[in-house]
């Protein structure tokens, strides 16, 4: 599980960081942890996050901004709004976040976050088997809809779909596409 905290505060990040940490200790989920005090620093990373920790109010940039701009590139991402202003609450519904939350924070109040953010996380994955080799891969089901909209594109009409529209050759190569990506 990747995982990424934006916020211009030094104490908030590791505060996060330190709460995430054990969260993911206590329930043995294996992880990876980013932490980026500006918008910038953390769309110039092109991380591809499962969850998102976000401050509203950077120095450089809205995080509500930034926000928009990670899903336009990975919907599945699960965005947490952290924040001391209420007045970008509307904002923060309207993509989606799955929480905001204000500060301060505790370890109770993330590891409930969290507790929701992983199995919003475990709903969304499906599991691929073709029928060529019977390999299984779990993918998020954003992602299997988007590469399927793609595929589709590019091999419709092609001996490779079967009545179903899906044939196995092109299941195969949806895994493996998405292994590239």
């Amino acid at each position: 599980m990747v995982i990424g905290i934006c916020d211009d505060l030094e104490e908030y990040c590791n505060a996060i960081k330190c709460y995430s940490q054990n969260y993911f200790k206590i329930k043995q989920i294996e992880f990876e942890l980013y932490v980026y005090s500006c918008g910038k620093a953390l769309l110039n990373a092109e991380k591809r996050f499962d969850i998102l920790f976000l401050d509203i109010e950077l120095e450089d940039s809205n995080g509500i901004d930034i926000a928009k701009q990670i899903l336009d590139k990975a919907p599945g991402t699960i965005i947490v709004i952290v924040t001391n202003y209420r007045k970008y609450l509307d904002a923060a519904m309207d993509m989606h976040a799955l929480r905001f939350m204000d500060k301060p924070i505790t370890q109770d109040r993330v590891d409930a976050v969290l507790n929701r953010a992983v199995a919003e996380i475990n709903d969304g994955y499906i599991t691929v088997i073709t029928q060529a080799n019977e390999f299984k891969k779990n993918k998020k089901t954003v992602d299997i809809q988007k590469q399927m909209t793609y595929n589709m594109s590019c091999v419709a009409g092609k001996r490779e779909h079967d009545r179903t529209g899906c044939g196995s050759a092109w299941l195969e190569r949806l895994v493996w596409d998405q292994e590239a990506a």
